[in-house]
C-alpha cells in the first residue's frame, strides 16, 4: 500500500443469516408468555379462594386508591376499573413467578431444538479438533 493511499476496512457480513422462522417464535413467545402466565395466575387466585393454594392474607382484597385520584377525568376511569379487580396484588405476584418458570422452561427447549436442528458448531474458518493419540499407558 502506498504513503498517500487510504486503507478502508471493509464491513464484515457474516456469512448467514437467522431465520425468520427463530425471530418469528421469539416475538410470538414475548407476548404468549405474559398472557398464559396473568391467565394462569388468575386461575390460581381463583382456586385459593377455595382453599386449594395458600396465598398470604397480605397480598389478597382490592386497592384502594386516595380520593385525589377520583378528581381527575381519565385516571379515575382507569383507578375504577383497577379498583374492581379482586385480588390484584397476588395476581401479579403469581403471575411474575409464573413468567420466570415459562421463560426457564422454554429457553430450556429451545436450546435442545437449537442444538438438534440449528447450524453446525464449527465452520470452515475455525480449526478441526486436536488428535489425541491413543497409545498404551507405561505402568511405572
Amino acid at each position: 500500500m502506498g504513503k498517500y493511499q487510504k486503507f478502508e476496512r471493509k464491513p464484515y457480513h457474516r456469512p448467514y443469516q437467522t431465520h425468520p422462522v427463530w425471530r418469528g417464535i421469539g416475538c410470538v413467545l414475548m407476548v404468549v408468555i405474559p398472557v398464559i402466565s396473568f391467565s394462569l395466575a388468575h386461575e390460581l387466585v381463583n382456586k385459593s379462594m377455595r382453599g386449594l393454594v395458600p396465598i398470604p392474607i397480605e397480598l389478597m382484597g382490592y386497592i384502594q386508591f386516595p380520593d385525589w385520584i377520583w378528581k381527575i377525568p381519565y385516571i379515575s376511569i382507569l383507578a375504577g376499573t383497577i379498583a374492581r379487580y379482586p385480588n390484584p396484588w397476588a395476581v401479579i405476584a403469581f403471575g411474575f413467578v409464573i413468567i420466570v418458570i415459562l421463560t426457564a422452561i422454554f429457553s430450556t427447549a429451545y436450546a435442545f431444538l437449537y442444538k438438534l436442528i440449528g447450524p453446525s458448531r464449527y465452520t470452515h474458518l475455525d480449526a478441526p479438533p486436536p488428535k489425541r493419540p491413543r497409545g498404551m499407558r507405561k505402568s511405572r
